[in-house]
Formats: structure tokens, sequence, C-alpha cells
């Protein structure tokens, strides 16, 4: 009976933030019923005392991809509305939802990136292109909020420095340090767990706040990406994530 009690208040404190008339606004029904969410939520509940819950924040904003052609093009492209909904303005007459990413505007008047019109934000959006004497090499895409960057240089690492194959190069072992979302605090590093427990320790013995992550950790990025070897493309995708690699 506790279990059911608080499996309902989470459920009800989920409605209550996201459901509404789908032919009006987007409704992330998809999300909410997602198996990775609905484990995040359940981890929630105390089996020992009642507890009482905020709304979730479902994941699955941030779409990226990259695609070759016969010619020798490649592209990286990446999108994503930032909060949910983005901006929760629609173009009149398009159905396209406008992004937020002028959250991350700084009020500071000496700060670079201060708010200021005509002016982009700083965002984490990461399109990924590796070039050799104008000629393409890699591309890489990644979901990943603030770990964007810090997925790119994980992957480049295991890509050109140890030369691993792209497939093998997304499914290693990734860090995040810090938060998600910019301006969270960041005095952590969540290490998958995969890297082993002499792996995690001498990181904490060289100083390093580690949290120990899941095996496949849904926040260390959802990358995919191709790369091009002796005229011969080759892609990968992310088990951490929805995504395929295709060729035709």
């Amino acid at each position: 009976l506790h279990l059911l009690i608080e499996a309902v208040k989470l459920a009800y404190a989920d409605r209550d933030r996201w459901i509404a008339d789908p032919a009006v606004v987007p409704v992330p029904v998809g999300a909410l019923l997602d198996p990775a969410y609905v484990a995040r939520r359940r981890a929630a509940i105390d089996r020992a005392k009642a507890g009482s819950y905020a709304a979730g924040a479902p994941e699955g904003d941030t779409t990226g991809f990259v695609v070759a052609d016969g010619r020798g093009d490649v592209i990286s492209v990446i999108q994503s509305l930032f909060n949910s909904f983005g901006s929760g303005i629609v173009v009149p007459g398009t159905g396209v939802v406008l992004q937020n990413r002028g959250r991350h505007f700084a009020t500071d008047p000496d700060h670079p990136n201060v708010l200021a019109p005509r002016k982009r934000p700083f965002h984490t959006l990461t399109a990924t292109l590796v070039t050799e004497a104008d000629r393409p090499v890699a591309a890489l895409a990644t979901m990943g909020g603030n770990g964007q960057a810090m997925f790119h240089v994980q992957l480049l690492t295991n890509l050109l420095d140890y030369g691993m194959d792209i497939q093998e190069a997304i499914e290693r072992p990734r860090f995040l340090i810090g938060a998600f979302l910019p301006g969270e605090p960041a005095d952590t590093i969540a290490v998958e767990r995969r890297v082993g427990p002499r792996v995690l320790a001498e990181l904490r013995r060289r100083g390093h706040r580690v949290r120990a992550a899941p095996p496949l950790y849904y926040k260390a990025g959802h990358a995919h990406g191709l790369v091009v070897r002796d005229g011969t493309l080759m892609g990968g995708a992310d088990p951490r994530g929805d995504g395929l690699a295709l060729g035709f």
C-alpha cells in the first residue's frame, strides 16, 4: 500500500506539470513513459517512509545527426529548444517553437556575455567536424547539455590518440564533470563505473570528488558519428540513447 501511494504521488506530480491538450501545446507523452525516465522517478521512492515529490523533467529535447554522401560531403547538425517547449512561443502559422537559449545571458554589465540586443548568448550546442588537409576525417554529434564539449573531447581522444573505431570510441566509459546544465554546482565528477574500482579509487586519491555512475549513464551523452578511413565510411551509434548508424 505504501509503494502504491508513493507511486501515485509521483505520477500526479508529473501530471500536474506536463499534461495538457496535445492539440494546442506539445505534451511529452513518450518521454514521460520512457522506461529510463520511469526508472529514475521510481528510484525517488523511499520504501521506509512517505515523501513529497516535485515534477520530474523528462529528457529528449536535443537532437543531432551526421550525414555523408558519395561526393565526400559531410555534415554535423545539432538542435535543441533548451528547456521543455523552449520559450513557449510558436511562430504563427508554422508550428515552429522558438528556443530559450537567452537564459544563459549574463546580467553582470561587465561580463562579455551580458544580455544585449541582436546578440547571440553562450550556449552548449556543439557540432563537430574533423578535417585534415581540407578533407573530412570524422563528424560527431551528441546531446548532453554542459557536457557536450567534454564528451567530444573524450570521443576525439579515443578516435585520434588511441586509434579506436567509431563504435568502440562511442561505447567506451565516459565522465561528466559537474552538472548537466551550466550554472549548476560543479564539484563532482560522474564516471561510468565500467572503468573499474581501481580507477575510481585512484581518481579519489588524487583529490577528485568522484561519483560512480551507471555503466551506460544517460547523462554522459547520446553520441553518434562517422569516420572516413581509406575512402571508407564507418558509422557508430550510442547504446546510451536512441539512434542508429545506417548506410545505403
